[in-house]
């Protein structure tokens, strides 16, 4: 099975807004879990910040590491539907996102590669932002990668 095949099955997203960030909420097997994309600057440059993560009843901060929920395929899914939607709406130039791991960042790594076939963008890894000049919108750590899908 290809990985394009393995992604081909989302769930269905509700749209909505808290201030600046357009929120995208969705259920995955009685599972909530929310796709969020704020606007954050960078040498002056607008840059959106996606963040996605199983939403925990009381807490305000979603759950990003690994669910054991073992639907993480469909939630995978879900996330890059909702990623090329709200391209196609919002048209931005720049958006980024972290992964913090090992395993993370390698499915990461797929996933971006997945998803700038079918998007007007160029992936770019930490190390072509340093080699760009780039700050990049998020602080990295040991650990992190930052991947940023920049407008062709």
């Amino acid at each position: 099975m290809k990985l394009t095949e393995i992604f081909d099955k989302p769930a269905p997203i509700k749209w909505g807004t808290e201030g600046k960030t357009i929120t995208g909420d969705f259920i995955v097997d009685e599972e909530k879990y929310g796709v969020y994309f704020s606007p954050a600057k960078d040498d002056g440059k607008i840059i959106w910040i996606i963040e996605f993560g199983q939403k925990i009843a009381g807490k305000k901060r979603m759950k990003t590491g690994v669910t054991g929920s073992g639907k993480e395929f469909q939630v995978f899914s879900t996330v890059i539907s909702a990623i090329r939607d709200w391209i196609k709406k919002k048209k931005p130039q720049s958006i980024e996102f972290e992964g913090v791991g090992e395993s993370r960042n390698k499915l990461y790594k797929r996933l971006v590669k997945t998803l700038v076939k079918t998007v007007p963008y160029r992936a770019l890894t930490d190390k072509d932002m340093a080699d760009l000049g780039y700050g990049g919108a998020m602080a990295s750590s040991a650990g992190t990668g930052t991947y940023r899908l920049e407008r062709k």
